[in-house]
């Protein structure tokens, strides 16, 4: 599959009243790579697929945009590698961290980068092909649930229409737009927790090495810099609210922490066009009651940006197939027991180690400590490495 031609956007392939006119076997709220990526899996295994996203497609996005080794292995399992790397993924090989001017250089076993705008629209087209149906620009939320559905009510352009699924995933990313608005389900942030702030811009070839991540580490934050397809520059930082509260600009201050870490990057950071999100650290309980499942990062994220969330959703749009196909035949509560204790034995056990992570870049000191003592004594990072890669 060649790179999408980002210029044209990726239509519906229903017109908004012909979703009312059937009942649907699954209806997947959320187009980003988890919902994608389910809707395309349950639509090969034979079931009625009903996607839906509130935006339009290609869309820009707020993400590290690297593929961690976990989920290039289920990209690879799913007969999808091969069309990130024609969509133009970058190989990544090496990971450096800077912190006060002092930086370590690591080596990664696998990796790819690939930016959201791009690997979203390649996951959607590939769900359409494998026989999902397509509903952007489309509000969903919740309604009542019956013996046999779960009423999905979807808005557009302030015309609504009610419509049924014996099954329904919520893969709506950090933004609880729908599970906020109901009593079944809460999403718990962590107060404690940084904000996200994204931006893209071009650079020349040869300006920013190929094939690393850069993590900047600073009192405000950390900010990590990797280059994507056709020489785009990818930034994503997590900054300690309390610094903007201080009335100092995104820009300025992700400058201030490239600065403190003593990482230069051959663009102007405070002239691009930055864009934020709320609190990363989050979880949502439970992550499925009746006939709903919440998968990817909706059902909880954990800073930082490492590609691990990624691999979090991927597994769980593989993992969910099998149990919703059985419930299709027959549901009953045992289901949502079920996708509880895969989350917490698959997922949660996972993010202990972003926690890890995050707790270490949020103190700069420390972080130097690690660059310190890995330096002298290397086997100590190979662990974390071969954690964040591990299939």
């Amino acid at each position: 599959m060649a790179t999408i031609p980002l210029e044209k956007t990726i239509p519906a392939t229903l017109d908004f009243p012909d979703a009312n006119r059937k009942l649907w076997d699954v209806i997947v709220i959320g187009a980003g790579p988890t919902g994608s990526l389910a809707a395309r899996q349950l639509s090969l295994a034979g079931a009625n697929v009903l996607l839906v996203d509130r935006m339009t497609f290609p869309r820009w996005k707020v993400c590290g945009c690297c593929l961690s080794g976990r989920a290039l292995s289920i990209l690879k399992q799913v007969g999808l590698l091969e069309d990130l790397c024609a969509a133009g993924a970058i190989s990544l090989n090496a990971f450096e961290l800077q912190v006060h001017g002092q930086s370590l250089s690591l080596s990664l076993p696998s990796g790819l980068s690939l930016s959201r705008t791009q690997l979203d629209a390649l996951l959607i087209h590939s769900a359409i092909t494998a026989g999902a149906h397509f509903l952007p620009e489309t509000e969903a939320r919740l309604g009542s649930q019956n013996s046999d559905s779960q009423e999905v009510i979807l808005n557009q352009l302030d015309e609504l229409i009610r419509i049924r699924g014996k099954a329904v995933l919520v893969c709506e990313g950090l933004n609880p737009r729908l599970l906020g608005r109901t009593d079944i389900f809460s999403n718990l942030v962590d107060e404690s927790s940084f904000i996200g702030a994204g931006a893209v811009t071009s650079v020349k070839r040869g300006e920013i090495p190929e094939g690393t991540i850069s993590m900047s580490v600073g009192r405000a934050g950390y900010v990590g810099a990797v280059l994507v397809e056709d020489n785009l520059l990818n930034l994503a930082a997590a900054i300690n609210p309390a610094f903007l509260k201080e009335g100092t600009q995104i820009g300025t201050l992700i400058q201030q922490i490239l600065e403190e870490a003593g990482c230069t990057l051959p663009v102007d950071v405070e002239q691009l066009r930055w864009q934020g999100t709320a609190k990363l650290t989050r979880k949502t309980s439970p992550v499925a009651a009746g006939r709903v499942l919440v998968l990817g990062d909706a059902s909880g994220y954990v800073e930082p940006f490492t590609g691990e969330g990624m691999g979090w959703g991927f597994a769980s749009a593989v993992a969910c197939v099998p149990l919703v196909l059985a419930g299709l035949k027959h549901w009953d509560d045992s289901l949502a027991e079920n996708w509880i204790q895969y989350h917490q034995r698959h997922i949660q056990g996972r993010q202990k180690w972003c926690r890890r992570c995050a707790w270490v870049l949020k103190r700069p000191l420390l972080a130097k400590g690690f660059i310190h003592i890995a330096r002298q004594c290397p086997w100590i990072a190979a662990p974390m490495m071969r954690q964040f890669n591990s299939p």
